[in-house]
């Protein structure tokens, strides 16, 4: 068993990953199905539907 060095990069916001490579925006993961994603400041997102579909990541279909 040999001891190796431990070390921890601690991500400023947006960041994320054992050497902070990896950009953590909210549209990274495409969760918007039908709608356009705009990454907000913060990390988060917003998708901007289309008139026919609603919900948080525009998933559900507005009835006529």
């Amino acid at each position: 068993t040999g001891n190796y060095p431990y070390w921890q990069c601690i991500c400023p916001i947006l960041y994320t990953g054992s050497r902070c490579e990896i950009t953590s925006l909210g549209c990274s993961s495409n969760p918007c199905r039908t709608g356009t994603c705009v990454n907000l400041p913060n990390g988060a997102y917003r998708c901007l539907c289309p008139s026919i579909m609603t919900d948080t990541n525009c998933d559900i279909p507005i009835l006529p």
